[in-house]
């Protein structure tokens, strides 16, 4: 079995700021394939790396999932001077996690 293939349906905002209106963010997503987990991580370069903001379990293949995210549960020592880059992995079946891009 292949990697599983994350795609980013939508997000409510570009950027995530302090500025209301833009202090949080629900990001949509899909999976090629089914997926025994997920997660989504701020920074990091794969699967437990990063700051964790938002999991889950048992995805259907093509099933849209959002979750949210908040200003306030990013690094606030450093957020002012910090862009973050939200990843979303995927685990399939077979135990593969989706790849870093």
């Amino acid at each position: 079995m292949s990697n599983p293939i994350i795609n980013i349906i939508s997000r409510s905002v570009p950027v995530i700021s302090r500025k209301e209106g833009s202090n949080s963010c629900t990001i949509v997503f899909t999976s090629d394939q089914n997926l025994t987990e997920w997660e989504a991580r701020a920074d990091g370069t794969g699967p437990g790396t990063g700051l964790l903001v938002g999991s889950g379990t048992s995805l259907t293949a093509e099933t849209e999932q959002s979750f949210y995210v908040d200003s306030t549960e990013l690094d606030t020592e450093t957020y002012i001077n910090k862009t973050y880059r939200i990843n979303v992995y995927g685990k399939n079946s077979s135990g593969e996690w989706s790849l870093y891009e």
